[in-house]
């Protein structure tokens, strides 16, 4: 069975949603999952949506995404 991540984004300026918006393209959300998607639903709203084949999937790409964030931070 699928899983599923549905997240809604509210930015506080244009320019912010389009800096997350290459950090998603380029990072993305968590790896291993099936579909990415990201999309602008208004100047300040997006919504980002990942599916994934196995929960196991969903709960190693978040651990690292999470380490790529870290890493990210300490550069």
């Amino acid at each position: 069975m699928s899983v599923a991540n549905v997240t809604m984004f509210e930015f506080q300026t244009a320019e912010s949603v389009e800096e997350f918006a290459s950090w998603y393209k380029d990072i993305g959300s968590h790896p291993n999952n099936d579909v990415s998607l990201f999309v602008r639903t208004g100047e300040t709203s997006a919504i980002g949506i990942s599916v994934y084949r196995y929960i196991r999937q969903k709960k190693i790409g978040k651990m690292q995404t999470n380490l790529e964030m870290l890493e990210h931070q300490l550069t």
